[in-house]
């Protein structure tokens, strides 16, 4: 996935020890009405969109990576993994409106 990265202050990095929240999602799309623009869209929407919240430290969307394994689930259309310092971070995140305008957006299509 094609990603994202913006370090507020204080924040940590991998030389500190730090706990951080990470919210993974898996979008299936409705395959009967969902033109590819569609997806492609949802993408940008995750990166332009989602990546401008605060407290948003890493952010990363995009198709899957079709790796034929066993171990790997490919049959999602597209995946967004976001990277949260803390719980608060995290309950911004989730009441935002720039969070809510994009499920407003989007949420037609899955």
């Amino acid at each position: 996935m094609w990603g994202f990265s913006h370090q507020k202050a204080g924040s940590c990095w991998a030389n500190e020890i730090c706990l951080s929240r990470t919210a993974v999602v898996r979008f299936r799309l409705k395959q009967d009405s969902t033109p590819e623009a569609a997806r492609e869209q949802l993408i940008r929407d995750c990166r332009d969109t989602l990546g401008k919240i605060p407290g948003v430290r890493h952010l990363w969307a995009g198709p899957p990576a079709q790796t034929p394994r066993d171990v790997v689930d490919n049959s999602y259309d597209a995946g967004l993994t976001v990277i949260l310092d803390d719980r608060a971070d995290h309950d911004v995140y989730q009441e935002h409106a720039l969070h809510k305008e994009f499920i407003a957006r989007n949420k037609k299509y899955w």
